[in-house]
C-alpha cells in the first residue's frame, strides 16, 4: 500500500491524480489532511504536528509513505516515531528551511514568506499568487479563485510555519528506514533542504524538472521513479 499526502492549498485527489496510473500495481491511499475534503477539521489551525498523529492514526502497518511540500513536515515526524510502521518514506519538495539555515536562499524563502504571512491588507487572489511565485508554484489564478482555492487559502493564510520546529530525523536514520527525496531541481531553497536530508537520512537523490513545486505533474517521469524506489525498499523490507 501506498499512502499518498497532499501539501498546502490542493486536496489529496487534486494533488495526486497523475499518479492514478501506479494504481495498477500497488494500492493507493489518498489521505486528505485536516480541514481538506472529507477529513475532519482543522482544531486551530493547519498544523503538520496534527498532521503526523492523524497518520500514525490511520497508516496501516508496512505502509509506503509518501508526501509533498507541508504535507512532508507531517510525514517525517510520523516515521520518525514510528519507523518501523512504515516500508519507506519519499519526500518531495520538502518545505522545512531551518534545516539550511546557512543558506542564503532558505533563509531569504523563510523570511519573504514571513512577510507574506504578516501582509493583512492582500485580497486571496494577490495573496495565493504571491505564494505560489514565492514556492515556485505555477501562478496566474482565476480571478474570483476557483474551487477549491476559494477556501484552501483560508487554511494556507493561518497556517503553521513549516520550519516551526526542530524535526527529528535521528530516529529515521538510525532504523535505516529507505528514504528518498525528490525535488524540481528549480528552487534553492527546496534543493539545500533536500541536500541536507539526503545526507541526513542517506538518502536516494532525484529531481524532476518541469513542473516546479508541484513535481508529480511529470507524470510520467516521476511515477518510473517512485515506482523503482518503491520496488527496491520493498525487497529490502
Amino acid at each position: 500500500m501506498v499512502v499518498l499526502v497532499h501539501g498546502t492549498a490542493m486536496p489529496g485527489r487534486m494533488t495526486w491524480a497523475p499518479q492514478k496510473p501506479l494504481a495498477d500495481r500497488y494500492q493507493l491511499w489518498i489521505v486528505d489532511r485536516r480541514g481538506y475534503g472529507q477529513s475532519p477539521p482543522l482544531r486551530r489551525r493547519e498544523d503538520f504536528e496534527a498532521d503526523a498523529e492523524d497518520l500514525l492514526d490511520v497508516a496501516p502497518q508496512g505502509a509506503h509513505l509518501v508526501a509533498i511540500s507541508y504535507g512532508t513536515i507531517g510525514a517525517l515526524i510520523a516515521a520518525a516515531t514510528e519507523p518501523e510502521r512504515f516500508a519507506s518514506l519519499t519526500v518531495v519538495e520538502c518545505p522545512a528551511f531551518r534545516l539550511a539555515p546557512g543558506d542564503l536562499a532558505a533563509t531569504d524563502t523563510m523570511a519573504r514568506l514571513d512577510a507574506l504571512h504578516a501582509d493583512t491588507t492582500l485580497d486571496d487572489h494577490s495573496w495565493l499568487e504571491r505564494f505560489a511565485v514565492l514556492i515556485g508554484s505555477p501562478a496566474g489564478f482565476p480571478k474570483p479563485l476557483p474551487s477549491p482555492f476559494d477556501e484552501t487559502v483560508t487554511i494556507l493564510r493561518r497556517h503553521r510555519r513549516s520550519w516551526d520546529r526542530d524535526l527529528p530525523l535521528d530516529g529515521i536514520a538510525a532504523a535505516r528506514l529507505p528514504v528518498m527525496v525528490v525535488t524540481s531541481g528549480e528552487h534553492a531553497a527546496f534543493e539545500a533542504v533536500a541536500d541536507h536530508l539526503t545526507a541526513v537520512l542517506d538518502a536516494s537523490r532525484e529531481r524532476i524538472g518541469g513542473h516546479g513545486h508541484l513535481v508529480p505533474l511529470a507524470a510520467d517521469r516521476f511515477n518510473a521513479v517512485l515506482d523503482d524506489f518503491l520496488q527496491t525498499a520493498g525487497a529490502r523490507t
